[in-house]
């Protein structure tokens, strides 16, 4: 059923604008310890909500804003991705143009996501042909013509309508009513479920009519009286969706608030869900859903890779920094096969969840690349960073106190480090062997050999080779993050030729 939406099959992790590519290795389990995903059992014919609720198993999965942290949000190339990998659910949000055409986009406005400028609601539908869809976090190759076109709600429900569930939001309640007459007219009543924001008029007119809701809180919204009352306008049949983190893409919520709002009854979900690991946690908890922005990585529908894919300049499934939306921490692809790092005042750690989890993490494994400071830190004590032997895939930076494991550095003077870290708890220097300096644009060889008593970490773009050797086999799991862990702005550092084997 979900293979003959586009003829699209399953696209390949990192497909650009162009032509979608074939991936042989999707649908390959790659939870590792997370253990393989919950997905719904396939329905035959025409997909209703009933259909959906009734064959799924939980913990379940939707598709938020298409798979916006790998294709641009809500485009026809990010819905057809989600549903490719086997999203059943897909999250739509809708505006209105002045002159009453209905379209996808989160906000009031053009400027964040498109090429166009101002308000929606005040520009007729002829500014459509104009504009493209631009997120440039997502790499070059989504910055270049042809961009994707801003999809027209009626395409949107016409492709995937009955073949998939769509959760449908106004964010201009002016788009509601029409918004509603379109899905009357097309037969899809029974295909959608009604969003809004907990507080929403439209949540009681939506279950008037019959129909279920997606009523969903922000992180100021996350206390215990406000989240009953959100539950208490809703029945068996709707869904409670509360924010995964309160806005530093770090943090979860207490155990406590989580459970006390299971026990009003109404299924749970959170959103949205970036990592393995955020779903983990509050699955754990008996959340029984997430609406995840990289449906391809979180349910584990690619196979770890072995090389990285940065020549195709675009983000991969999996390869996450810190905050995924964000313009200035996810790297730069500034020449071909190279990731660039240079967020101006902080540090930056991209996770390399594309390579994860690391297929022989339990026994023996050598990861390698190169790196490069384009422009020397003021600070030559600043370092390149590599962490290792994480159990999963919550964000890592040096010095975050997040995550177990080690990290392996190399300062722009030419020191080598290894480290142990633990939560909350200082970093233990387990060794260290001086190599010369760094000058301006050279590229140093760096490799890490773990096996399962020992870590040795390596220079090897010298005439010898200077290594660090711990024996140390604390802990041995199959994430990893690479960055730069130097806030000054001058330390641009650049990576190329990773691989693990």
């Amino acid at each position: 059923m979900l293979g003959a939406i586009g003829g699209l099959g399953l696209l390949a992790a990192c497909s650009g604008p162009g032509r979608p590519k074939v991936d042989p290795a999707a649908g390959a389990s790659a939870a590792g310890t997370l253990g393989p995903p919950a997905t719904a059992q396939p329905v035959s014919g025409r997909l209703t909500v009933a259909a959906w609720a009734a064959s799924r198993t939980a913990p379940f999965h939707i598709a938020h804003r298409g798979a916006g942290d790998v294709y641009p949000e809500h485009s026809l190339p990010g819905y057809r991705a989600a549903v490719g990998w086997g999203a059943q659910c897909l999250e739509v949000s809708v505006n209105i143009t002045s002159d009453g055409v209905l379209i996808c986009m989160h906000d009031l406005t053009y400027d964040r996501t498109t090429t166009g400028k101002g308000l929606i609601a005040r520009q007729p539908s002829a500014v459509l042909a104009t504009i493209g869809i631009r997120q440039p976090q997502l790499g070059p190759a989504w910055v270049q013509p042809p961009l994707p076109e801003v999809p027209r709600l009626e395409s949107v429900l016409t492709e995937f309508g009955g073949k998939v569930i769509i959760c449908l939001e106004a964010k201009d309640d002016d788009a509601y009513q029409p918004m509603m007459a379109m899905v009357t007219r097309l037969g899809l009543l029974d295909s959608v479920i009604v969003k809004a924001y907990h507080a929403s008029r439209r949540i009681p007119q939506a279950k008037a009519a019959g129909l279920p809701v997606f009523s969903y809180l922000s992180p100021a919204d996350m206390n215990p009286d406000t989240i009953a009352e959100a539950a208490g306008r809703l029945g068996a049949g709707d869904y409670l969706v509360l924010p995964a983190d309160n806005g530093d893409y770090v943090s979860y919520y207490p155990e406590a608030l989580i459970t006390g709002a299971r026990a009003h009854g109404i299924p749970l979900l959170v959103y949205p869900i970036h990592r393995r690991a955020d779903a983990a946690y509050y699955f754990g908890l008996g959340v029984s859903g997430a609406v995840t922005s990289d449906y391809a990585y979180t349910t584990a529908k690619t196979a770890a890779a072995t090389t990285d894919s940065w020549a195709g300049k675009k983000i991969c499934p999996g390869e996450l920094p810190m905050m995924p939306d964000s313009r200035s921490l996810s790297g730069a692809w500034t020449a071909l096969n190279q990731l660039t790092l240079a967020a101006d005042g902080r540090r930056q750690f991209i996770t390399l969840g594309q390579l994860c989890p690391v297929t022989n993490a339990g026994s023996q494994y050598q990861l390698k690349f190169s790196a490069s400071w384009d422009t020397l830190p003021a600070d030559l004590n600043s370092k390149v960073s590599l962490a290792c032997c994480h159990v999963d895939d919550r964000y890592y930076e040096d010095g975050l106190g997040i995550g177990d494991g080690y990290h392996a550095t190399m300062s722009a003077a030419g020191l080598l480090e290894l480290y142990r870290h633990r939560p909350s708890a200082p970093d233990e220097l387990l060794g260290q062997a001086q190599t010369p300096p760094l000058a301006a644009g050279q590229w140093a060889s760096l490799r890490l050999d773990v096996s399962p008593r020992s870590l040795i970490w390596s220079r090897t773009d010298l005439a010898g080779t200077d290594q660090v050797v711990v024996h140390d086999s604390a802990v041995r799991g199959g994430y990893l993050h690479l960055g730069r862990s130097s806030p000054d702005e001058r330390a641009v550092l650049s990576l190329r030729e990773l691989s693990v084997s």
